[in-house]
């Protein structure tokens, strides 16, 4: 397999079971997160796919105290709404994601469409990176704050709750 196809093997994956995706709760991702992934790998997949990104649009997606967008803020929502965490599936998360994120870069305002008519590999990836970002930090965030996990309806391990 080719340097480029290993880079959209996990975007064109996700697409292409669009169907399998969009039946599967986005809180399972989660939990499978907390459960099988370090918090150490987790902020370093973050960093990656921040740096998979162009140089406009890093600035607005680093996490910090003080954020360089609102995204991150608008993404932090999540930890408190549990009826979205009852119903959401992978590919609706996925949408809720992109679109959050093109509401509050600009880079990705200026450069893309909300609606793409046509989801070519150059979105995919750009979603797909978005996606992998926000489910990164919620399960950072998730696996140090059992308040959150509740909201999620998760459990840390079996002794949780």
């Amino acid at each position: 397999m080719s340097t480029e196809q290993k880079e959209f093997e996990a975007p064109n994956g996700l697409f292409k079971n669009w169907l399998h995706w969009k039946k599967y709760p986005y809180k399972n991702v989660i939990e499978k997160h907390i459960r099988k992934v370090t918090q150490e790998k987790r902020m370093l997949a973050i960093q990656y796919e921040i740096s998979q990104f162009p140089k406009e649009a890093q600035q607005a997606l680093e996490i910090s105290e003080e954020p360089n967008s609102f995204f991150w803020i608008e993404v932090g929502e999540v930890f408190y709404d549990k009826e979205w965490w009852k119903k959401v599936t992978v590919t609706e998360a996925l949408i809720v994601f992109w679109r959050m994120a093109h509401k509050s870069i600009d880079f990705l305002k200026k450069n893309y469409e909300m609606k793409p008519k046509e989801i070519n590999q150059e979105y995919r990836s750009l979603m797909f990176g978005i996606y992998q970002m926000v489910t990164l930090w919620i399960s950072w965030n998730a696996f140090r704050e059992k308040k959150i996990r509740k909201v999620i309806g998760i459990k840390k391990n079996i002794f949780d709750f």
